[in-house]
């Protein structure tokens, strides 16, 4: 048995693929009267059921390179998240979720004004969002101060905005756990 493991094999096959599907392509689809001058008509006739599947694997062989990461940051990985979602075991919220913390701003006049600060699952502030759902555009966005002892808020009119979707398709299985406590 060969010490070379198997990807090495793989690789061939996929650098190997293109020739293979040019190759293929060619008898398929070439003209009966070609076929027939260059003597592959009755090979052609014969296995053709053959000819249209190697066609297909030569051809996924060739794209696999090229379609590995879109077929894994768009089918597979959010499959994944939406699934199999990590949860933080303190608060039970899914990993890629928007966050919701209630916020107190301080208003000109000095009346205290409580809105929801929405932070995506990486941590980023997204925005500041009023009681009803309507943005708020808080005078001076570094000073606010939590209300409560810090626990995510999840609006009643959030409803499917809670999935952060930037998140369930950037590809990456570790994001989303920041508010993750344990695993």
């Amino acid at each position: 048995m060969s010490d070379e493991p198997l990807s090495h094999y793989f690789e061939l096959a996929v650098k190997s693929s293109w020739a293979v599907l040019v190759s293929v392509g060619l008898v398929l689809l070439a003209p009966e009267q070609l076929a027939i001058q260059l003597g592959f008509s009755s090979f052609r006739s014969t296995n053709l059921g053959y000819l249209w599947l190697l066609l297909v694997f030569s051809g996924t062989l060739a794209l696999s390179p090229h379609l590995k990461g879109t077929l894994w940051r768009f089918a597979l990985c959010p499959i994944r998240k939406l699934i199999f979602p990590v949860r933080d075991f303190r608060s039970h919220v899914k990993q890629s979720r928007m966050r919701y913390y209630l916020v107190q701003f301080m208003s000109v006049n000095f009346e205290p004004v409580i809105v929801y600060q929405e932070v995506d699952s990486n941590g980023n502030i997204r925005r500041y969002v009023s009681e009803n759902g309507e943005r708020f555009s808080p005078p001076q966005k570094d000073v606010c101060s939590h209300v409560g002892d810090k626990e995510f808020k999840h609006p009643r009119w959030a409803g499917w905005k809670l999935i952060d979707w930037r998140d369930v398709f950037n590809g990456d299985t570790e994001t989303g756990c920041w508010g993750i406590t344990e695993r």
